[in-house]
């Protein structure tokens, strides 16, 4: 496949306002005066004003728990100096009429006024999907990062037998992501557990630490429709492997500050 070609800082500097509407609006499709207006107080009100400071826009499924995981980035990332990183759900809404797509719209005028852009990604559900596809494209390749949850078809797995409890939450973690259903886990989940060489560890908590790191969504699945968008991500080394919490705000740190 052809990769895009990531834009430079000259062509990359053009006019906000122009290039979110270009991306976001329907073909044909033109602005009233005052939805202009109302789009231009939508960013006086937003981020924009914050002049001189590293500006980083972070995305991910507002569920439980991985919301959290989202909120402790968000803190993570603020402790920083001269930096403001923030969410798209928190910015006020856009006074628009129903026939514009005002979501779409305020994704693309949050991602022109960030100087990076973080999608925590880790399963189907909610708009990551859409958002994994509007960050692979040519416009916004320069400044995104994808941080995807490790699971067994992107990413090299301990050896089993698990010797640690570290290498047995990764399997389980694969498992979560490669099964089919419940049944299926458990199964997979006892198997683990036997051949392990960690003693005092059973299948059910195991499970209960699945589906509390899961919030209970577990197996889990990434869809293969963004296949193709991790791959022109991973090919620009803009696509970020993680196992834990830990890992995952190591590694947003490094990438987006």
């Amino acid at each position: 496949m052809t990769f895009p070609r990531i834009p430079d800082a000259a062509s990359a500097s053009g006019n906000l306002l122009g290039d979110a509407l270009d991306d976001a609006l329907p073909p044909g499709e033109s602005l009233t005066e005052s939805e202009v207006e109302a789009i231009l107080l939508f960013l006086r009100r937003g981020p924009y004003p914050y002049g001189g400071q590293h500006r980083v826009l972070v995305l991910g499924s507002h569920d439980e728990p991985f919301v959290y995981r989202l909120y402790t980035l968000l803190d993570r990332l603020n402790r920083e100096p001269m930096t403001h990183a923030f969410l798209q759900i928190t910015q006020p809404d856009i006074d628009l009429p129903a026939r514009l797509p005002e979501t779409a719209i305020k994704f693309h005028l949050l991602a022109g006024v960030a100087d990076e852009i973080g999608l925590v990604l880790e399963h189907n559900e909610g708009g990551a999907l859409p958002e994994a596809d509007r960050l692979a494209r040519t416009r916004l390749l320069g400044k995104s990062h994808i941080f995807l949850r490790n699971h067994g078809s992107h990413s090299e797995l301990p050896s089993e037998p698990a010797t640690d409890s570290e290498e047995l939450a990764m399997l389980a973690l694969a498992a979560a992501y490669d099964c089919g259903s419940e049944s299926e886990l458990r199964d997979r989940v006892r198997h683990l557990v036997a051949d392990a060489t960690v003693s005092g560890v059973t299948t059910g908590e195991v499970m209960d630490w699945l589906a509390e790191e899961l919030g209970g969504k577990g197996p889990v699945s990434i869809s293969g429709v963004i296949t193709d968008d991790f791959d022109v991500l991973a090919h620009h080394q803009r696509l970020h492997h993680w196992w834990f919490a830990e890992d995952l705000y190591a590694r947003a740190r490094a990438e987006l500050l």
